[in-house]
């Protein structure tokens, strides 16, 4: 009989190198939702509908998870998936827990990230994932799969901003680790209604593991954020310029910290 610790080794053995895409829904919004402006189900759904073929045509993003967190059917979208038999997508809805709407949409994706936890078959077969909300789409998405390959030894990798207080949760990247012990357990400190809201939450995680020894990055790159952002109804996607610019800032942050280790 093999030990506790040998199960573990071959279990670590199995996983894929290839991480996984966690794309995280809520196509019907509960009525009270906080800092919430984009509720139109109609229009919601479209947003996702439209993000989620402009992931299935990326060829580097070979797993994703979907994960919806209102139960709503998501026939459309595994019909959509079918006609990409290459790639191994996952679909996950159910009906979350009535939360109070005050603690915001973060809250919600949280419950997303702690089902597919539980549940997701890919999830358990990868070191690594990427988080993205579904509504939005990484263009750069493959520069930032290679990194985690090239640096398994990541737990964390996402952009810190005022003051470090506060992480870009449009787009993540972290080990199952980090995401089990690190980041769920503080999951109820979120709370929109308070200013506490799930880029708060992500960064103590990220501050906690480093505390511990673990490694955390920048973005190997400017994440080239596409979508509409629900709390202000705004459209995410940037110019020439702004790409150029917010590249060269992105660079210079990240040279400036590997000149101080």
């Amino acid at each position: 009989m093999r030990s506790a610790s040998e199960k573990a080794h071959m279990r670590e053995n199995e996983m894929s190198d290839t991480p996984c895409v966690i794309l995280t829904a809520t196509i019907s919004v509960q009525p009270d939702m906080c800092l919430t402006i984009r509720t139109d189900l109609s229009a919601r759904l479209n947003d996702y509908r439209q993000a989620f073929i402009k992931w299935l045509n990326n060829p580097s993003a070979e797993r994703i998870v979907l994960v919806e967190n209102s139960g709503h059917d998501l026939s459309e979208f595994i019909t959509l998936a079918s006609r990409y038999p290459s790639k191994r997508v996952e679909f996950l809805s159910f009906k979350c827990v009535n939360f109070d709407g005050a603690r915001g949409k973060g809250y919600g994706e949280m419950l997303c990230l702690d089902h597919v936890l539980r549940e997701s078959k890919l999830l358990r077969e990868s070191r690594h994932f990427v988080k993205a909300s579904g509504r939005y789409y990484l263009r750069n998405i493959g520069e930032l799969l290679d990194y985690l390959r090239l640096h398994s030894e990541l737990h964390v990798v996402c952009d810190l901003k005022r003051n470090l207080t506060f992480a870009d949760s449009r787009a993540f990247a972290a080990s199952i680790q980090f995401l089990e012990n690190y980041l769920m357990p503080m999951r109820d400190l979120i709370d929109d209604s308070k200013g506490i809201y799930f880029e708060h939450v992500l960064a103590r995680a990220a501050h906690k593991i480093m505390g511990e020894g673990r490694n955390w990055s920048m973005m190997p790159n400017l994440p080239e954020v596409e979508g509409i952002q629900a709390t202000r109804n705004r459209t995410y996607r940037l110019n020439f310029i702004e790409l150029r610019v917010g590249r060269l800032f992105h660079y210079m942050q990240r040279g400036l910290l590997r000149s101080r280790k």
